[in-house]
Formats: C-alpha cells, structure tokens, sequence
C-alpha cells in the first residue's frame, strides 16, 4: 500500500516557522551612535558659543579704540596702550610691544603687559633701536608681511648674538611671537608685536585681531599727525599776523618788531632762547634776544660786536640757514666754521 503523503500547505509552512523576535525600542547596538552624535551636537554648539563670545569680545574692543581715537585726536598713546591692552588679552598673549620707525632704526612707543624690570628698564618707551641683524620686526618692516616666530631661542640672530632678540628672549622670556606691521600708503611705519613665555603658536584668528588692530593703530598716527600739522598751521598763521601788526604800528621801531619775531619763533619751535643778529659789513651786531639766561644775555650786551660765532661766516658765504647739532662739539673760529661737514649745513626749502 502507498503512504499518503501530508498535506503540505501554507498552514503547514506556518507551522514549521520559527516565531519571529520582536525588535526591542533603544538595544544596547543603538545606544552608542546615540551618545555620538549628542556628544558632538554638544561641542558645535560649545564651538559657537565661543565663537560668538569672541566676536563680541572683538567688537568691543574695537568700538572702544575708536572712541579713544576720536576722544584724542592729537594724542595716539593712550589708543597704543589700549591697543595693546586688548590684544595681549584677547589672544592669550605674555605682553605686548609697539615700535614705529625713526630714520633707519626703530623706537619703542608703547609697551604692556607683565614685563620684567631689567627687561623694562632696557627697552623702556623711547628707546632708539638699531639692529644689525634680520630680526622679526625688521623682516615685518622690509617685507610689509606679518612675521609668526615659533620659538625666539632658535632664530638665527639670537644664535648670533643680536642684543634686542637676546634680550627679549633671556630677559623677557619671550618665546613665541606675532609681529605686524603698521601700513600707511604700502608703507610700513612701525609694528605691533605680542608675545608668549611659552612655545605655542598663536591661531590665524588671533593674528587677523592683532592685524586688524595694526590698521586702527595707523588711523591713530595719521589723524594725530594731520591735527598736529593743522595745529601748527594755524599757530604759524596766527604769529605772522601778529608780527605784521606790530610791524604796521611799529614804523620806526624795529626793535618791537624784532621781539615779536623771536618770541614766536622760540615758541612755535620749542626753543629755549633765541637771538636776532644785524650784519654789519664783516661783523655782526645784536639786534634782539629772547628768553636768555642771565649771564649769556649780559655776555651778549657786553660782547655787542661778533666776529667768529660759529655759523655766521657760513651764513654768510652760503646764504643758507644753519643747523649746528651741538655747539660745544663745534671750533669757534671763522676758519673751522668753513670747514663744517656739508651734513652740518641745512639747506632752506
């Protein structure tokens, strides 16, 4: 007899299935990717934060260096120490320093910061440097390119002795340090430099803060130097129309004139005393003074007549005025007057 097969249907597949698991809501496989993806949502929102409070930290100081600018419009130094203050803070910075250039070297014009006394007392404000060597401020000058120097011990004129940079690093303990130039017309006219004690590079945002500080600081030169110009016009103006008035009311008395002339010629010059001299053929003869100390004005109205005051023979011959540097370095004769160097001789404009 045949078996009867079993009937094979969808009951019966269905029967030999396994029952299906169902998927449990948050396994632990899931959990990880969760904790990521919070994890890194949280430090987006840390980095814009923080993005933000240095944004606002920047405006700030820029709003307050403007106001400091249009608040002193002939004195740049307190927008230099400002300048300074916010940027050493802002970027994490030791200290900071800012030159500007005088000829062919560099003078400090302000300076901020924890810095050391013997450090100080070398480079204080208004010390004229004058490097022999390619240091960073130089290079940020000639190149008119921000200079990034990672560690100050392994530049080459520290190596060789240059005095400033081994000053900076020994004394100062500078390591790490940003310097830019100040830019007028393409032209550098000195630098802000900020420093760090220890080997950490500062971050491209931090050297775009100091830059853009480096433009404001250039605002400040260039509209104290216009105000003092402006200044100096007007004073100029007001002092020749007050000689001309005295010259009108005074016809016949050439002396008042005289007086007037040197009282405002010492004043607009910053002069101590001044001397108005009348040649009379190969001599000279006091024609008026101002502000001269006791003892020099009675030698001068004993003396009356000058033959070989150093200058006058030169005045003479040349018919240029003449800028004697120092006149205790100078020989008081007619014939060491004619052999001055031609630096020693100003030509008018």
């Amino acid at each position: 007899m045949k078996r009867r097969s079993k009937p094979v249907g969808k009951a019966g597949k269905a029967g030999r299935r396994k029952a299906a698991t169902p998927k449990r809501l948050g396994s632990p496989k899931s959990e990880p990717g969760h904790r990521l993806t919070e994890t890194s949502q949280e430090a987006k929102t840390a980095k814009l934060a923080q993005e933000l409070k240095e944004a606002w930290e920047q405006q700030a100081a820029t709003e307050e260096i403007l106001s400091l600018i249009s608040n002193s419009p002939t004195d740049a130094q307190p927008v230099f120490k400002t300048i300074l203050a916010r940027a050493v803070d802002l970027c994490e910075a030791s200290f900071g320093a800012m030159w500007l250039v005088d000829g062919k070297g560099y003078r400090t014009t302000a300076m901020h910061g924890d810095l050391p006394r013997a450090y100080l007392e070398q480079w204080r404000s208004g010390t004229l440097h004058l490097p022999k060597a390619d240091i960073p401020m130089v290079r940020a000058i000639r190149s008119r390119k921000t200079v990034h120097t990672r560690d100050m011990r392994k530049e080459k004129p520290y190596l060789q002795g240059e005095p400033l940079v081994v000053s900076a690093a020994d004394i100062g303990g500078i390591r790490t340090l940003v310097t830019v130039p100040l830019l007028k017309d393409g032209e550098a006219v000195g630098v802000i430099a900020i420093y760090r004690r220890e080997v950490l590079p500062f971050t491209a945002r931090q050297v775009e803060l100091v830059e853009s500080f480096a433009a404001q600081a250039v605002i400040a030169i260039e509209n104290t130097r216009l105000l003092n110009e402006l200044h100096e016009s007007l004073q100029q103006q007001t002092a020749t129309a007050d000689v001309l008035k005295i010259i009108s009311s005074s016809q016949a008395e050439l002396e008042s004139v005289f007086n007037a002339m040197l009282e405002n010629a010492v004043r607009l010059c910053g002069a101590k005393f001044g001397n108005l001299m009348l040649r009379e053929g190969d001599v000279f003869h006091l024609g008026a003074t101002h502000g001269a100390p006791p003892a020099y004005l009675d030698f001068l109205h004993n003396e009356r007549v000058f033959r070989t005051n150093p200058g006058l023979p030169q005045l003479v011959r040349t018919r240029e005025h003449y800028h004697l540097v120092d006149i205790g370095a100078a020989q008081h004769s007619e014939t060491s007057c004619a052999k001055q160097p031609s630096n020693s001789r100003v030509r008018a404009p």
